[in-house]
């Protein structure tokens, strides 16, 4: 893509999309830029010519203005005309790999994922990044600044270095936090920084059992990898597990959620089922409008499992699946284009 050229004071307005070239199309950019440009010529030229209006000419004043007109990038398509142009896409190398082996499914599928992102009207979706210290998650946030979101976070895992780059995107006030990991010891303190922390793994079920877990850095048990410079070790653990449903709708107490991010070290795979159509979560009329999830390595069981998956929230054509990332497990960010207030926060301002 061509560079933009740079106009001086407008230029911070980028620092926020950073790498805005990979998430949305050129004429999104360009005609963005010039409309910065416009508005702030205005401002400078009345500022100079009226001291009254000095005052509305400060640097946080302009960047909040900025910020809302860049809502404005938002598609003026709607949520279903947006998805059924990317399963169209996906179709035909879709139908390929729901037919393949699962270890074909598993190696392959990053393949139309990442070549029908890049559809013109998903390009102009934001799906902004925020990192922690092994990972990145992902979010689109209101195209209306003024809401607030509620994010979950299943494991903690030692590090809030996205939560605390989401609050400084957005604000303190506009995102509440609530975050489970079994671990006290680290995660506590660390995530009441940023919102609620709950002591306990998130499951399918409530019982005592065995989860994998990342201890702090700073234990006795992990003084290895301290010297290393790692945040922890993993290690089996027997800790309680609380019902997924019932840690929404009933410890928590809400039920429409904005996004929610699975790293449970493999308690991924007990909760695929609750965002099929009619799971779990439909039954308790639970609304997530967003979900990051990691599926770590699995063995052939886990592969089939995970083929399911996919499959299944592809024949559902409720939320559509973007940004992969290959390691030993693979990250995927689901994005919900049905369900009709998910749709208007995040999607586009026309009706589904």
């Amino acid at each position: 893509m061509e560079k933009v050229e740079d106009y001086g004071n407008e230029e911070e307005i980028f620092v926020i999309y950073e790498n805005l070239d990979s998430f949305v199309g050129y004429d999104a950019i360009f005609n963005f830029t010039l409309t910065c440009c416009i508005v702030i010529c205005h401002f400078v030229f009345l500022s100079q010519s009226n001291s009254s209006f000095k005052k509305f000419t400060s640097e946080s004043f302009l960047m909040e203005f900025l910020l809302q007109l860049s809502f404005q990038l938002i598609s003026s398509s709607t949520s279903s005309e947006i998805y059924y142009k990317w399963r169209e896409c996906m179709s035909e190398e879709m139908e390929y790999l729901m037919s393949s082996d699962d270890n074909t499914f598993w190696n392959q599928l990053e393949n139309p994922v990442q070549k029908c992102e890049m559809l013109n009207d998903l390009r102009t979706i934001v799906m902004e990044p925020y990192n922690n210290l092994d990972e990145t998650k992902y979010s689109i946030l209101p195209i209306c600044g003024n809401t607030v979101m509620s994010v979950v976070t299943l494991g903690v895992g030692q590090d809030v270095n996205a939560e605390q780059e989401m609050k400084k995107r957005i604000g303190n006030y506009s995102v509440q936090f609530y975050g489970a990991d079994p671990i006290v010891e680290g995660n506590d303190e660390l995530f009441s920084k940023v919102g609620t922390f709950f002591p306990f793994a998130v499951g399918n079920s409530s019982r005592m059992g065995t989860a994998s877990v990342l201890l702090d850095g700073n234990s006795n048990c992990s003084s290895f990898s301290q010297k290393l410079g790692f945040l922890g070790v993993y290690v089996e653990k027997r800790v309680i597990h609380v019902e997924f449903v019932q840690f929404l709708k009933g410890i928590i107490g809400k039920t429409f959620y904005d996004n929610i991010w699975v790293d449970g070290e493999y308690a991924e795979y007990e909760l695929f089922e609750y965002f099929y159509n009619g799971g779990q979560l439909d039954r308790e009329g639970i609304t997530v409008c967003q979900f990051n999830m990691e599926m770590h390595l699995p063995d052939a069981i886990r592969k089939k499992q995970f083929k399911n998956f996919i499959t299944r929230i592809y024949e559902d054509q409720r939320y559509a699946f973007f940004r992969p990332i290959r390691g030993n497990h693979i990250r995927l960010f689901f994005v919900n284009f049905r369900d009709p207030i998910c749709a208007k926060k995040f999607i586009s301002e026309n009706s589904y």
